[in-house]
Order: structure tokens, then sequence, then C-alpha cells
């Protein structure tokens, strides 16, 4: 009698023993899988973060590409060599800006502003590219992006300069306010972020819920 109730504790410990240690188990994968969760959320969120900056930064340049390329229609047609030659130069800035609801700007070769929605800044030099950004692309034609903080805009906006050319040469500038689509592609990332951190989640609890019913 003895020897049986020895016999049915052993084997009420040994399965107490496996219960606990496939609950075990399943915490750790548990762990596991969270943990992964984590860090693609956090890689995917980087990466289309990344992507939607990109895809702003592109947009903009190509925007902008559009533009000069236009000005430089009008200057040819114009039978000048310069910004000069264009008529209202200042009214085509002021319709962009009224049509686009960004602020613009176009430099000639030093660097004057020719074309501004403030009237103000026309005839004076540009001097709010703390980096000279505007000057190197003048020099090398590369366009590039920086953040202006002036009198005009105490809360920096994020600007894109790229060349006016007239055949090869550079004759000038325009720079154009991309803010407001910076910041349309990157809410719409973040909602994407937001539904992968919220609902991924959700997703792998289900599949773990069922690998075993091992009760209390």
């Amino acid at each position: 009698m003895t020897l049986e109730v020895n016999s049915a504790l052993q084997q009420t410990r040994q399965r107490n023993w496996l219960t606990i240690s496939i609950k075990n188990r399943l915490v750790v994968k548990s762990i596991i899988v969270s943990t992964l969760v984590a860090l693609i959320a956090i890689v995917s969120s980087v990466a289309l973060r990344g992507s939607a900056i990109h895809q702003s930064e592109e947009e903009v340049v190509n925007v902008a590409g559009a533009i000069a390329t236009d000005i430089s229609f009008n200057v040819f047609e114009s039978g000048g060599g310069s910004l000069e030659s264009v008529a209202d130069l200042e009214t085509y800035v002021k319709m962009l800006h009224t049509s686009s609801n960004r602020d613009i700007a176009i430099v000639d070769a030093n660097k004057i502003i020719k074309g501004d929605i403030n009237s103000a800044e026309v005839g004076t030099t540009l001097n709010y590219d703390t980096n000279n950004e505007v000057g190197q692309t003048l020099v090398d034609g590369t366009p590039r992006l920086f953040s202006e903080k002036s009198a005009e805009h105490p809360d920096p906006i994020r600007v894109v300069v790229v060349p006016i050319r007239l055949n090869a040469t550079i004759i000038g500038a325009i720079l154009l306010d991309y803010t407001a689509l910076y910041k349309e592609h990157v809410e719409r990332a973040d909602q994407t972020i937001g539904a992968i951190i919220f609902f991924e989640p959700d997703h792998y609890r289900v599949l773990f819920h069922h690998e075993c019913d091992c009760g209390d």
C-alpha cells in the first residue's frame, strides 16, 4: 500500500513538474516573441520615418527643379542672359506662393534676392543660410536642404535650394519651403508606425495562446 501511495505521489509530482516546465517554456517564448516584436517595431519605425523624410526631400527637389526650369525658359525667351531680363519676376513668385501656400524666393548668382513674397526683401542679400548652402549651390549646382530661422520665420522652416541654369551657366537659385510637405509625410509614417506597435503584438499573443491549454 505504501509503495502504491509513493508511486502515485511520484507520478503526480512528475505531471506537476511537466506542467510547470511547459508553462515556463511558454513564458520564455512569449518574452522572446514580445522582445522580437518590439525590435521589429523599432526598426520598422526608423525605416518608415527615414523613407518618409527621403520622399518629402525628393519630391520638393523635383518641384523646385521644375520651377527653376520654367524660370530658365522665361530668361531664354526674353533674350537676356540673367534674371533681370524676366519681367514681373516678383509677381511670378507671389503667384506660386498663392497656388502652393509655400514660401518662395529667387536669388541671382550673387545671392541678391530678385523675387520674394516679402517685397521688402527684394534687392537685399540673402543671409539666412547659416552654412552658406545657397552660396555653395550657386557654385557647384547641387541642390541642398537646410533650416531657415530668421525674423520672418522665428520658428525654423525647412528649405530646399535648387540652381537656375541657362544652358550650362548657373544664373541664380530658387528657394522653396517644404515644411508642410515634410510634416505630411512624417505624420503618415507615424500613423503606420502606430498600427504596427498597437496591433502586431496582439497577433503574436493569439498564436501562443492556442499552443497549449495547460490550465492554472
